[in-house]
């Protein structure tokens, strides 16, 4: 039989720092939980999930859970960041666990899946990512001291996924100390850790400017929240009897196509799938010209019924001139979202005489699914020639065209 794996999702803390309780603040129109926990959902490797939240907040986040993803269930945490994961330890059967802190709401899912798939293999997986800046010491006053040797040093993020022995292990060997993560208890246990890439998107909302910046890349469509997915956390969801009168008794699963074309310029960046292209050309366009995102973008609202790409980005707005295509996208799978559909696949076809575009299909599939917020295997992309016909087969142009499958 397949391994078990749960999800944890830390919310337990005193949020002094923002001056408000960051677990239910406002981000998008949506609490800051919710994010985290829809993410785990949309992972699909997941077969619970338990939200550890603040004892006296217990009830409202129970409330904003529920309400949105079903039945998730919501456990009284402890004193200390390292109470609630043991907390966690104890609410979960999981064979593998995965602890994310809710105040990182832009985790995608996967990066869960990534850490869990890590863990199963090597025993415990921490995601992070290596030092850029130059790192300083300063005394108290702020005058710097010396300069710190940054090489191997990684600046660590959640989720961090453990084998049940290892976290047990953990935990019995740390008795009343506390730990500023659950990779630091594993090690003071003797146990290794595998670290893996995190995400630059996966920031820690700790400050009121914090919340602020995440506010603006919601607002702006540069980041969306996951779709849930049809995975084992499915299958916890409320039981709905069957469509009676007055209920919504339409089809659940919708499709839709998308078509768009665009001719080659000079002095243009060449930008498809949201992935930049080394080429003499780029596309014309309002925004980037990306007609592959174009084309997904139309087939999505077309199979919603929500109109068309020109509707909701018309080319004569300033506002949208070279927009990125690929932040247009994640504005779409937003509308579908509060639209009540679930993307369940997408296929699109690039057509284009050059440049070779099989060596950058995989990072187009990913980084639509991304914006989409599901997982690179609900994304097809192809790539064909127009045979030296037309506008596209004389080099001239580039033109795709998508289909998508929603489920309301």
């Amino acid at each position: 039989m397949s391994e078990r794996a749960s999800a944890a999702i830390l919310a337990a803390g005193s949020s002094q720092r923002l001056g408000e309780d960051k677990t239910v603040a406002d981000l998008g129109g949506r609490p800051v939980i919710l994010w985290s926990v829809a993410a785990a959902e949309a992972a699909g490797v997941f077969d619970e999930i338990v939200v550890v939240a603040a004892p006296q907040s217990v009830a409202a986040v129970e409330d904003v859970v529920r309400r949105h993803l079903g039945r998730i269930r919501v456990v009284p945490g402890g004193a200390t960041r390292t109470a609630s994961s043991w907390t966690a330890l104890a609410a979960t059967n999981g064979d593998v666990l995965a602890i994310h802190d809710a105040a990182r709401p832009f985790v995608t899912p996967s990066l869960f899946a990534r850490s869990v798939e890590v863990a199963r293999r090597d025993g415990a997986a921490v995601a992070g990512s290596p030092l850029a800046d130059t790192v300083r010491r300063a005394d108290e006053v702020g005058a710097s001291l010396e300069e710190l040797e940054r090489e191997g040093l990684w600046q660590v993020q959640t989720p961090q996924a453990f084998r049940r022995e290892v976290l047990e292990r953990a935990r019995a060997a740390a008795a009343e100390r506390t730990f500023t993560d659950d990779g630091a208890a594993v090690v003071a246990s003797g146990a290794r850790i595998r670290m893996i890439a995190g995400e630059r998107r996966n920031l820690k909302i700790t400050t009121s400017e914090d919340l602020a910046y995440a506010r603006e890349l919601v607002a702006k469509g540069i980041v969306a929240m996951s779709a849930p997915a049809r995975g084992p956390t499915a299958l916890a969801a409320p039981h709905r009897s069957a469509p009676s009168a007055g209920r919504d008794t339409r089809t659940p699963f919708r499709t839709g196509l998308g078509y768009d074309i665009h001719r080659l310029a000079p002095d243009r960046r060449l930008v498809l799938g949201g992935v930049a292209i080394e080429h003499p050309t780029g596309l014309l366009g309002h925004s980037d010209g990306d007609v592959l995102c174009h084309a997904v973008m139309d087939a999505l609202l077309g199979a919603a019924g929500l109109g068309d790409l020109g509707t909701h980005f018309p080319s004569d707005d300033p506002g949208f001139a070279g927009a990125s295509s690929l932040g247009l996208l994640r504005r779409v799978a937003a509308l579908l979202r509060d639209a009540g559909f679930v993307v369940a696949s997408v296929d699109a076809t690039v057509i284009a005489q050059a440049p070779r575009l099989a060596p950058h299909v995989a990072a187009m599939r990913g980084a639509i699914a991304e914006a989409m917020g599901v997982d690179p295997a609900r994304v097809s992309v192809k790539a064909t020639t127009n045979d030296g016909l037309g506008d596209v087969g004389a080099g001239q142009a580039i033109a795709a065209m998508a289909t998508a499958l929603v489920e309301r």
